[in-house]
């Protein structure tokens, strides 16, 4: 077992990583709304004090989660006496104090009674543990100006990991994620298979690291391909369209209709697949526009924008510059198959399939199974 703390978790304000201080003190913290970063970075730090199979007599586990004062002081009170005992027949002892959820000036921990139970336990850890015990706290958020955290940050070691809250940071801590994760495992992955990933997934840790970890076992010694990526890697909520418009870019109705029937068993909503394609084709509509304008060109894996391009300002939200530069690289390019009046001929069959599933009886599957076979249809027949 590699007991290493990632390497991701180094990353300072890109939704990892608030901040790190190291020192030769037992105090580890780990907080953030990023749930699973947390509990793994704890995991592995337990797993550095604790051998495996002993964790029955060198680890002993608080919980943390408390929606009333009474239960914070029990709380407390169970961690305090546990790192004043130590452990039976063994030389070691470590204790989690988990899912902590009254660091902060919110719910619980808002009442005097909290704030005198946490001051307890302040008291306690600051004339200082045994060497051999070692306490490792996990909170959901923690109040950077309270003098517990102020004591973990000074003698010990802090780490906050918080999900992004904009688009670019997310993209970017995902990318980060997952080149960190195959530096480790050793999977052989380009820069483009990073961004499809990324864009698949989207900024998502657990699910990043369960991903990653099928395309590892998957791969083996080989060097990963984009093959690869597209029969393991499922894509999340808010990318379940993807596939399915790629597979209608490419006029690939049995891979189309094979790929919205599995979605439609995953009960995957048929009206919200059929928005998502509205968007996508619209996108693509508007990047070839832009193309045939030569307001843009696309090179080897990349769009590159022209200078005349500053026409397309008044678009705002629109404005296809704005899309992340990976993303607006393919759909550019899935616009090679099509004219810009065949694009136009689409969204006005989406437009009127849209109309049909909101007005009429007709099934939602089978209407949308008509819309992709006329979409891939071979070119030159009467639609």
């Amino acid at each position: 077992m590699n007991n290493a703390l990632p390497a991701c978790i180094l990353r300072c304000n890109s939704g990892m990583l608030y901040s790190m201080s190291k020192t030769s003190g037992n105090l580890y913290l780990y907080a953030g709304d990023d749930e699973y970063q947390v509990r793994e970075t704890a995991r592995k730090t337990v797993a550095k004090f604790v051998p495996a199979g002993e964790e029955a007599l060198q680890l002993e586990i608080i919980e943390g989660t408390a929606d009333k004062v009474e239960e914070v002081e029990a709380a407390v009170a169970s961690c305090i006496e546990a790192v004043s005992t130590m452990g039976f027949f063994a030389s070691g002892k470590t204790v989690w104090f988990r899912d902590v959820n009254f660091l902060t000036d919110a719910g619980a921990g808002r009442t005097e009674g909290a704030k005198k139970a946490i001051q307890r336990l302040v008291d306690v850890l600051q004339e200082g543990l045994p060497p051999d015990i070692t306490l490792v706290v996990t909170a959901n958020a923690v109040n950077r100006g309270r003098k517990f955290f102020k004591l973990f940050d000074k003698q010990g070691t802090t780490a906050i990991f918080n999900v992004p809250e904009k688009d670019h940071e997310q993209d970017q801590s995902a990318a980060g994620f997952i080149r960190d994760f195959c530096k480790q495992s050793g999977l052989k992955i380009s820069s483009s298979q990073v961004q499809d990933i990324a864009a698949r997934i989207g900024y998502d840790s657990r699910r990043l690291n369960v991903e990653l970890e099928k395309l590892a076992t998957y791969a083996g010694d080989k060097t990963l391909t984009d093959n690869d990526i597209s029969a393991i890697v499922c894509a999340g909520r808010e990318t379940a369209a993807w596939d399915l418009a790629d597979a209608l870019a490419e006029r690939n109705g049995n891979k189309a209709l094979n790929i919205f029937r599995q979605l439609v068993f995953q009960k995957e909503s048929p009206i919200g697949m059929l928005i998502m394609l509205e968007n996508r084709f619209r996108d693509m509509l508007l990047l070839r526009a832009c193309i045939d304008q030569r307001l843009c060109s696309v090179g080897r894996g990349s769009l590159s924008w022209n200078d005349n391009a500053t026409v397309l300002e008044g678009l705002k939200k629109s404005d296809p510059r704005k899309l992340h530069p990976y993303r607006a690289f393919k759909l550019a390019e899935s616009t090679k198959g099509f004219s810009i009046i065949e694009l136009r001929q689409i969204m006005a069959r989406l437009a009127q399939t849209h109309e049909k599933i909101v007005s009429s009886s007709l099934p939602q599957e089978w209407l949308i199974e008509m819309l992709i076979i006329r979409i891939c249809r071979r070119r030159g027949r009467r639609t």
